[in-house]
Parts: structure tokens; C-alpha cells; sequence
């Protein structure tokens, strides 16, 4: 549902319908990670909702989360710099609105569960070993 807004957004700026429906689509697409990192952590490929309430209950234990990551977008954003290409604009803003609004509500408005500042830096992650509880504010394991 987020992806309305960019879509009527980079439809306005471009008037491209097929544009601001690569943008939407990217928008979601970037949550692919989410499955890449639940079958290394798995070893399996299950179901949607099964990988869906994993994440939910914490039995995805690491967060490496390659897509969502600064550096990443940087990387992207200085490509496009010296090899500009609509089609690429339009996938690097979706993606960067993905990014954003993820950083926004996951640090300020998910509660207990809000992941540190620096979470969307792949290093900070990574000197944190990937792991859930340390990326998050203040977690506490239910049962625990």
C-alpha cells in the first residue's frame, strides 16, 4: 500500500505510467532480502506465512539484509551517476522510498521492537554480527 503514493507521485513527475509502476514494484520487490535471509538462516524454503510469522516471533535470528542498506543505495546512486538510464531511475527510487519509510517506522515507530538509528548501515550489521536482539533498542524474548 505505501507503493500508491510513489506510484501518483513519479506518475506526476514523469507522465509514465509504466515508470511509476517499475518504481512501485521495486518498492516491494525490496523485501526479497527478507526471504534470502530466512533460508540461510533456515536451511529450507517454506511457505509465506510460515517465513512471515518467523519474522514476527523472532526465529529469524540474523538480519543481514543486503537490500536494505545505505551502502547499497550509494553504490546504485553513483552508478546512475555516470550511467543515467530512466528505467534505473525509476527502480532506484522505489527503492529508495522503500528504504526511507523502512528506516523511519522501524526506528521511531515500531516500540519495543525499534532497531537502532545506525541499522540501516550493511557495517553496522555486520559488526554486530547480524544479530536481531543487538540491532534492536530494547527487545526482550518472550519466555526468557
Amino acid at each position: 500500500m505505501s507503493s500508491l503514493p510513489l506510484g501518483a507521485v513519479y506518475f506526476i513527475a514523469s507522465g509514465d505510467i509504466v515508470l511509476s509502476s517499475i518504481a512501485m514494484i521495486t518498492s516491494v520487490m525490496v523485501d526479497i532480502d527478507h526471504t534470502i535471509d530466512y533460508v540461510i538462516t533456515h536451511r529450507q524454503i517454506s511457505s509465506l506465512s510460515e517465513m512471515v510469522h518467523a519474522y514476527e516471533n523472532y526465529n529469524v535470528q540474523k538480519n543481514y539484509l543486503i537490500l536494505h542498506s545505505w551502502e547499497v543505495i550509494s553504490l546504485f546512486a553513483l552508478y546512475l551517476l555516470f550511467f543515467p538510464h530512466t528505467i534505473l531511475n525509476s527502480i532506484f527510487a522505489g527503492y529508495v522510498f522503500h528504504v526511507v519509510l523502512d528506516q523511519i517506522y522501524n526506528t521511531l515507530f515500531s516500540g519495543k521492537d525499534n532497531v537502532k538509528v545506525p541499522y540501516y548501515f550493511f557495517i553496522f550489521r555486520m559488526r554486530n554480527n547480524f544479530d536481531v536482539y543487538t540491532l534492536r533498542n530494547t527487545f526482550f524474548k518472550e519466555g526468557v
